[in-house]
């Protein structure tokens, strides 16, 4: 074996080792940046990454719901516009819908309901929209999210609008209604 080609395979090697996983959930799920607790179902799947932790039932395709934690310093993908610290609920629900707008792989999308939303014992939103997928596959979105200090909380859960959608619903809003976070990050 020559030089290069070991330099190739321990680089693809380290490089597989440290990709982000799937781990089967035991009791539930916690953000070891925020302390935020996730109380989803034993058996799940789950992934953590930067600023977000990925959970589904089954497969990615069937259903995912995404917890993301936004900086009130960095701005959203698709708008460029920054959250502000403390925003009310109805002007952060505004600017994530200008984001889902913006995002070129959501075609035909639009918001179905827009509601004050209680999590973790804040003001938040509500949102629920429908779209097509980049592939075309109609799809339907929950989002609910709320303003703090330092950043915004959001969950997004989306899956296809046949069969998935609902079949998964009330157990993401029973982990959305038991989202607990560390007093000291609830600012």
């Amino acid at each position: 074996m020559n030089k290069l080609t070991f330099a190739l395979l321990l680089l693809s090697t380290s490089l597989v080792s440290c990709a982000p996983q799937w781990y089967t959930v035991k009791k539930s799920v916690v953000d070891k940046k925020t302390g935020a607790v996730l109380a989803a179902p034993t058996g799940w799947k789950f992934m953590e990454l930067e600023n977000r932790i990925l959970i589904t039932p089954d497969s990615p395709d069937l259903g995912l719901l995404v917890f993301q934690v936004l900086p009130v310093s960095k701005p959203m993908k698709f708008t460029k516009q920054i959250i502000q610290k403390n925003m009310l609920p109805e002007d952060l629900a505004a600017l994530v819908t200008d984001n889902y707008q913006l995002n070129q792989e959501l075609t035909q999308f639009k918001i179905l309901e827009n509601s004050p939303e209680v999590l973790a014992g804040t003001e938040g939103f509500r949102l629920i929209s429908e779209y097509k997928s980049g592939d075309g596959n109609p799809m339907k979105m929950l989002t609910v999210g709320m303003s703090q200090q330092d950043n915004a909380i959001v969950f997004e859960f989306a899956a296809p609008k046949r069969v998935y959608f609902d079949k998964y619903k009330p157990e993401i809003e029973a982990i959305i209604s038991k989202f607990k976070i560390s007093p000291e990050q609830k600012k």
